[in-house]
């Protein structure tokens, strides 16, 4: 993730949220929401490292979809088998995007 050096989108994405809440369902007695768009600024803050909850234990291979939109990893964008090597694919995405905006 990149921080966000301007507080109000995430002020104008709390508003939205609470007008017009994203679609979820439940699926294992969780809630899965549907993930919102957030435009990139063109100077966004420094990375930072978060973990969404979506940590799958047990032995791989996974096919189930856990990473955002823009930082998803090949293997999700083709539907295949993937193990904990998408996480290098999205910290890397998140550096270059940080670094090539200076």
């Amino acid at each position: 993730m990149l921080s966000i050096k301007n507080q109000i989108i995430l002020d104008e994405a709390v508003t939205k949220e609470w007008t017009r809440p994203r679609p979820r369902k439940i699926e294992n007695q969780r809630d899965v929401y549907l993930s919102a768009n957030f435009h990139i600024p063109d100077h966004p803050g420094v990375p930072i490292i978060s973990d969404f909850g979506d940590a799958h234990f047990g032995e791989p291979p996974f096919f189930v979809e856990v990473m955002p939109d823009l930082y998803r990893a090949p293997e999700m964008v083709l539907g295949i088998a993937w193990d904990e090597k998408i996480d290098i694919w999205a910290f890397g995405l998140m550096v270059r995007i940080h670094y090539s905006s200076d």
